[in-house]
This record gives structure tokens, sequence and C-alpha cells, in this order.
């Protein structure tokens, strides 16, 4: 195993040293698009709003859609660009779409207001306990802080949480550190909302060593962005990271 030291501060992390050299053997491979289209995913979910929302046409990578929450799109255009990139099922798009009076305003505040990651976290998740919050878990809600944080310094940054991200740790460091559901009837996880901010920032800083322990193989600086984009992989069953997370979990 290698050991790193977390920049956030937590206790040295351990990488298992063959999947760390695979991950940094793969290398960089942009993500390229991913997910569905964001003006025709809002209008499933929510048409009259559809209507006169400016949303893309096409399918978009990471970078657009970072480049929407930077913007002065409203809070809602922000929303049906994060969830349709992230692939989010109409279903719980158009019930979470139901009770936005309720929480569409936080966007808003996540865009403007200093919060760390765990505050952002720990409020979406009072969102989550109120009821205030159905069927955006922390997969997606932490896709909301990652993108909507796009201005914060890559070392106080908010990751994506989801079930590829989380295995991929799981993976790396050998120790099953966030709690993950199985899906009924599916060989597929989700993210469960039983994983307080203390976990959140735990694996966030862990993705912050394991961008360190990368920048030590490859000679050039990796950011936690970076690092979390390629434990992510490129989806849709994609990407060979992905491939190799998947034979090498036990």
């Amino acid at each position: 195993m290698a050991q790193v030291l977390s920049s956030s501060g937590l206790p040295p992390m351990l990488f298992v040293e063959k999947h760390l050299i695979e991950l940094s053997r793969i290398g960089y491979v942009p993500q390229g698009t991913f997910g569905m289209v964001p003006a025709k995913w809002a209008a499933d979910v929510a048409n009259d709003f559809a209507e006169t929302a400016v949303l893309s046409k096409r399918p978009i990578g990471r970078k657009e859609v970072e480049a929407v929450c930077l913007s002065s799109a409203s809070a809602a255009e922000v929303f049906f660009t994060c969830m349709s990139w992230g692939a989010m099922h109409r279903v719980h798009g158009r019930a979470a779409w139901q009770l936005r009076q309720s929480w569409l305003h936080y966007i808003d505040e996540l865009r403007s207001a200093p919060f760390s990651r765990s505050e952002a976290y720990n409020r979406f998740q009072l969102m989550r306990t109120s009821g205030a919050l159905t069927n955006i878990g922390p997969a997606y809600f932490t896709k909301l802080i990652y993108f909507c944080g796009a201005r914060n310094l890559d070392a106080e940054r908010g990751f994506i949480m989801d079930q590829w991200t989380a295995r991929s740790i799981h993976l790396l460091t050998g120790r099953r550190s966030i709690k993950l559901i199985k899906n009924y009837g599916q060989d597929s996880w989700r993210v469960s909302d039983d994983n307080p901010s203390a976990v959140y920032e735990a694996y966030c800083g862990t993705v912050l060593a394991l961008a360190s322990e990368l920048s030590r193989l490859e000679g050039r600086a990796v950011t936690g962005a970076e690092a979390e984009e390629r434990i992510f992989s490129q989806g849709w069953g994609k990407g060979a990271w992905r491939n190799y997370l998947i034979a090498n979990e036990e």
C-alpha cells in the first residue's frame, strides 16, 4: 500500500498499490459529453417551465455544466442542467420538481454563499430528513454541491459521491467507508442517506489525497476535480477504469 497524508488534515490514507498504479496507468481520459439532453429532460419533467428555459438541446460535458452554474442562469435552469447531465430518472425529477418551493432557492444560495462542503451536505440532509427534498439523494445533491461550487478552491470543493466514485474509493483504499444500498433486482447500488457529513468530508479528503498521489506518480499537478472525474470514469458502462473496477470488486 502507498501511504499518503491527506491535504484535508485527515489521518494518512492508505491506497492499494496495484489499483492505484492501474488508475495512473489509464491516465486522464476527459469524460466528454454525458447524460441526457437538458432541454428534452426538462420538457419531460416540467413541460410548462421548460418552454421558457434556456437549456442546451444536445448532451453536454462537465465544463459546460460548470459554465451554466457560474452564469446568470436561474436556479431551475441549473437544476435541469445538473440532473439531466447526471441522467436522473425522469420519474424522480418530476417528484422533486413538485416540491421545488421547498428547496429550489437553496441552489442560488449554494452558488453565492460561502458554505463549506460539509455545511452544504448537512443542509441537503436536513431537507431530506424533513421531507422537503424527495428523490434527490446524496448521489445527486453532491452533483449540485460540486457544480455550484465551481468557484471554490480545489482543496475546498465538494466532490460527486455516487455509487461509482464510492465503489472506486472502496477498491482503492480497501475499506468500505461509504454506506451503499443495493438496488432491488439490479446490479447497481445507491448511496445511502445514512452517510453523515463526516463521511462526505472524509470522502472528499480521500479524493484530494488520491490527487496528491497521482501527482507524485505522474510528475504533474492533478487536481481533486480531475481525480474524481477519473474514478467516475466515462459513464454509461464505458471507460477503462470502470471496467477495471467492476472486474476487481470483491
